[in-house]
């Protein structure tokens, strides 16, 4: 059985007819060729009156591209949580620390100019730490922690000629389990390197939402699909800075590298009406190297009731790794195994997120904290997190 590589290098081109969407030939392409080979409902959707002849819309409606970013909101929420802490406080030989986050992650940027849909994601996750000071100058610890990304993409817009999409593109929700390690070294003149290395056990639910429509416009059926699938993410982060005392303020400027991987396993679509145009996806992933370089700066301040510090922190963050990432597709019906190949938008290669922090030493043990940070400059994605913990010296 000969596989058919189809290569889909941009997404969009150039409609030439009265319709407000943009078609998409290298998908009717493919689709021709997976007809020849189409069994069960495909084969009927293959022999219409216009055979496998799609209108424009309903070639950029069937394409595929949400999966291209089912490990966006994991990847970004590991770059995240990557510059959550800077010096650790010494408060205590054995600490736990609980807190909860929540944000947005938003795509809604791209229009019909780029390879994948818009799309608006809600972020969530909640965490425990456990860090023991060993000495002085060196503390090591873990976190466990639990995350769920909910991401529903950008419906297509209703075209000029007949065409109506449905209300949603598409959706998938996310869980992740991580397990992370890390240890942090200090010298007595504020210099501080660090290390965090952590793998998560992530689960995809997938449902993809798209129109199947003849050229001659005549008729539309909707296409819905389901699909579970598995992943995981691998993350290292290396650090290294000097706090330096300004008087009352303390300036920590930094650098840090960080990889991610993220895998998404291969997996099969559900025909949920029997369309007959589900589809199956070869295992895939993301790759990212960051380099950061940033700093902080922090001013505690005496109460009645303890000590308040508030932290104001910026970092320059750079691709060096990530390329567009890229999907394999094939329909379930389509005995001949065709093969298209969806290649993303090109990733933003430089941005910078800041973030600004309120943290209470109080009596016996006890800090709270409050934490926010946004993304700026990035041409693909605006995001935000906001965070509420607490910490005990046990």
């Amino acid at each position: 059985m000969n596989n058919i590589l189809i290569r889909h290098l941009t997404w969009v081109s150039v409609f030439a007819a009265s319709s407000a969407q943009a078609a998409n030939p290298q998908f009717q392409s493919f689709f021709d060729q997976a007809c020849s080979n189409a069994t069960g409902n495909m084969a009927t959707r293959c022999s219409g009156p216009t055979g496998s002849n799609l209108s424009g819309d309903s070639e950029s409606s069937l394409t595929p591209s949400q999966m291209l970013s089912a490990g966006d909101a994991s990847l970004l929420t590991a770059e995240s949580k990557a510059l959550d802490s800077g010096e650790l406080l010494k408060i205590g030989p054995l600490s736990v620390a609980f807190n909860i986050s929540t944000g947005e992650l938003d795509a809604d940027d791209r229009d019909g100019s780029n390879a994948e849909r818009g799309y608006t994601a809600d972020i969530s996750s909640f965490a425990m730490t456990f860090d023991y000071r060993h000495s002085e100058q060196l503390v090591s610890g873990a976190i466990l922690s639990f995350e769920r990304s909910e991401l529903e993409f950008d419906a297509l817009e209703p075209s000029g000629s007949p065409f109506t999409p449905q209300p949603r593109a598409g959706r998938y929700e996310t869980d992740g389990i991580a397990i992370t390690g890390f240890a942090q070294y200090t010298t007595s003149t504020g210099v501080f390197a660090d290390a965090s290395i952590g793998y998560t056990d992530l689960s995809h639910d997938f449902e993809r939402n798209s129109v199947y429509q003849p050229s001659s416009r005549v008729s539309q059926l909707d296409v819905s699909t389901e699909a579970d699938a598995d992943g995981q993410r691998l993350s290292l982060h290396v650090r290294a800075g000097k706090s330096i005392q300004l008087g009352a303020w303390s300036v920590s400027p930094q650098t840090s590298v960080m990889h991610v991987n993220t895998t998404t396993d291969s997996y099969r679509e559900k025909d949920t009406n029997n369309s007959g145009l589900a589809m199956r996806y070869k295992r895939y992933k993301q790759d990212s190297l960051l380099g950061i370089v940033g700093t902080s700066l922090q001013r505690a301040f005496s109460t009645d009731f303890g000590v308040i510090s508030t932290q104001l922190r910026a970092d320059y963050q750079r691709e060096f790794e990530r390329d567009d990432e890229e999907v394999d597709a094939i329909f379930v019906n389509d005995s001949g195994g065709t093969v298209f190949t969806l290649a993303g938008d090109d990733p933003d290669k430089s941005y910078v997120r800041a973030g600004l922090s309120v943290v209470a030493l109080l009596a016996q043990g006890w800090s709270l904290y409050l934490d926010y940070e946004q993304l700026f400059g990035n041409s693909e994605y605006d995001q935000y997190r906001g965070t509420l913990g607490f910490r005990k010296e046990l």
